[in-house]
């Protein structure tokens, strides 16, 4: 049985874009066998708590009409209503309902099965994502490929890495099932398993580039970086590598702190008649690592000219100006920053200065400004609330938010 050394020492910023995932808890309890209100009551009930930001009565609400009439429209607008909103255990008992009035519909195996991986209820998931990746694809190699992005947003890493051993097992000679597994190991930290899956799949694929990228990023993080970056290496040199190859190869050297060979490899794509935003974002990433604020903060203003990769750019832009001690500067850049995986963060800092400038009820109404535009994101702005409360020392107050987020997204 090989071992794996111990990890070094790497920046997360770097390796970040290669790794999945996230999530909650509870078990559903037993859908209600007896409706006193009408449907269109109920309906209406559940529209009067949406209007009023009531998600678990809303949730409720709906499910119950659901449950108690055979339109499949109001099932599934209860299973999405419930599941947009955090309600999980609701959003599960409706995804079952739709399945029972349309046991073909993918996207209610969807919703069931992600349901189901955030409440810890793996047999559920396994059943509603294993009928999903038979039936929802032209094949279940592109299931395999598919699903693991789609489900980045649900359950714990290792409940997401268990899901996807148990189908992998489904398909033991399919390179499609290991490299996802190895993918979610990768995120769990499960090293071995990682290192393992890719090596399977490399010899289901022997010419199949992921895995072997793959196996490269494990044994970089596991603390193998001489071995993981040959086999990357090796990979950028095949015939059919292409550029993304080589942006991954580059990362993985900067992730082992490889500054000059990222420079040397990067620097032709960001200075000839064509630059590529990625090669400029990891120079860039490079140049505010060590500091160099100047260059950094001229190749993200290149990176934002590209119109690629426009919100990391706000979003780097907006830290170097804080750094240099300009929140004005900073907000500014923060709040443009009002899409994708960094909205949350750049309100957090945007949400700090304002307070620091103005009190905490101005940094409030920042994070209050992001849930009115991004409801998806409810629990983690209680949290970053609760957090902005605590970082200017009133855990009272902080303590309040979370005990309301907790009646709010009870799962």
């Amino acid at each position: 049985m090989p071992t794996y050394p111990c990890r070094l020492p790497l920046r997360p910023w770097i390796l970040s874009f290669s790794l999945l995932l996230a999530a909650c808890s509870a078990s559903p309890p037993a859908p209600e066998t007896a409706f006193p209100q009408s449907v269109d009551a109920l309906l209406a009930e559940g529209d009067a708590a949406v209007e009023r930001g009531d998600w678990p009565q809303a949730a409720h609400s709906y499910r119950l009409a659901a449950e108690s009439s055979d339109d499949e429209r109001i099932a599934e607008q209860a299973a999405e209503t419930a599941f947009r909103h955090f309600q999980l255990r609701e959003a599960l008992l409706a995804a079952e309902r739709w399945l029972t009035l349309n046991p073909t519909s993918d996207q209610a195996r969807r919703l069931a099965g992600a349901s189901a991986l955030d409440l810890h209820r793996l047999d559920v998931a396994e059943a509603r994502v294993g009928e999903l990746l038979a039936t929802g694809f032209i094949s279940p190699a592109a299931g395999f490929l598919a699903l693991l992005p789609a489900l980045s947003a649900q359950g714990t890493p290792a409940d997401v890495t268990e899901l996807f051993r148990r189908l992998a097992a489904r398909y033991p000679d399919m390179a499609e099932g290991q490299l996802a597994l190895g993918s979610a190991a990768l995120r769990s930290e499960n090293f071995g398993l990682a290192i393992d899956s890719a090596m399977r799949a490399r010899e289901l694929a022997p010419y199949w580039l992921p895995p072997r990228m793959l196996e490269a990023r494990a044994r970089v993080v596991a603390g193998d970086v001489d071995t993981g970056l040959a086999i990357a290496r090796d990979a950028v040199l095949s015939d059919d590598a292409d550029l993304s190859t080589q942006l991954e190869y580059a990362a993985l050297l900067a992730s082992a702190e490889r500054d000059d060979e990222v420079r040397a490899l990067l620097t032709p794509y960001v200075t000839g008649d064509t630059v590529i935003p990625g090669a400029l974002y990891t120079l860039a990433m490079l140049d505010l690592q060590g500091d160099d604020l100047q260059a950094a903060a001229l190749r993200f203003e290149q990176l934002l000219a590209t119109g690629a990769q426009s919100q990391d750019a706000l979003y780097f832009l907006g830290a170097i100006a804080e750094k240099r001690g300009d929140p004005e500067a900073a907000i500014g850049y923060y709040s443009r920053v009002d899409e994708g995986s960094r909205s949350l963060a750049a309100r957090q800092r945007s949400a700090a200065l304002r307070a620091a400038e103005a009190g905490p009820d101005a940094g409030l109404a920042e994070l209050e400004d992001l849930a009115q535009q991004q409801p998806q994101l409810g629990p983690e702005l209680v949290v970053a609330q609760a957090g902005l409360m605590s970082s200017l020392g009133d855990e009272g107050r902080a303590l309040a938010i979370l005990n309301e987020g907790i009646e709010s997204y009870p799962d």
